[in-house]
């Protein structure tokens, strides 16, 4: 049985290091080799992942340097697999997501009724395109991590905001301006290198143009 070769970045935060594994061919996604190396070889790698189906957003590494999702990324022989960059290390392939739990709190990156409202958050009337393109964000954070300007540093977090911030634009039932707020937070700043992917297909350009069409007047 044919063997392929893998080096996983592992370790804490300043103590990391590169580990080889030979693993089997019937694996066919990274997932199922992170799942067989923990399984038969060393059960102390630390991974994360929930349903192995790319809904959950949990198992985003970094794959021969690109962002990728670990359950539906094809293994290869002699990949490179690492944890998501610029992102805060917990160990070996696991981010700290608490910092993202923050920033939505902070920024209200969720639907704010209007005040005095009696209308609870419910089902919108009418829901463009463009609204069910950002809904397939799954906070995997692979966009984030790859951004030359958001970081772990910053409390923006590159395109993942501004996929949330459009969103909530085009959300009819949420009451802040989400365009002011999107140039408060510094979206010129971004000039929409190409540089940041999403795993799950989510057009970076629309969000950016959608928080940006009130900017012309306001310069």
């Amino acid at each position: 049985m044919e063997n392929y070769t893998i080096n996983i970045l592992r370790g804490l935060p300043g103590e990391q290091y590169t580990e080889t594994y030979s693993i089997p061919s019937t694996c066919e996604k990274v997932l199922d080799a992170l799942q067989w190396i923990h399984e038969n070889e060393d059960n102390s790698l630390v991974f994360k992942f929930d349903c192995g189906l790319n809904n959950c957003g949990l198992c985003g590494v970094s794959v021969n340097g690109a962002g990728k999702m670990a359950c539906v990324t094809d293994l290869t022989d002699n990949m490179s697999i690492g944890p998501l960059p610029s992102l805060p290390l917990v160990k070996d392939l696991v981010i700290d997501r608490s910092c993202l739990l923050a920033l939505e709190k902070d920024l209200e990156l969720f639907v704010v009724p209007a005040e005095n409202s009696d209308n609870l958050p419910g089902a919108q009337e009418q829901v463009s395109e463009s609204y069910f393109d950002f809904a397939k964000c799954n906070e995997c954070l692979v966009c984030a991590s790859l951004c030359p300007v958001g970081s772990n540093e910053s409390k923006i977090f590159g395109p993942f905001v501004w996929v949330r911030l459009a969103q909530l634009h085009l959300d009819t039932r949420d009451s802040r301006d989400r365009q002011a707020q999107a140039a408060a937070l510094g979206i010129n700043g971004c000039g929409g290198c190409g540089k940041c992917r999403c795993a799950a297909g989510i057009d970076f350009g629309q969000a950016l143009k959608i928080l940006k069409e009130v900017n012309h007047e306001t310069g």
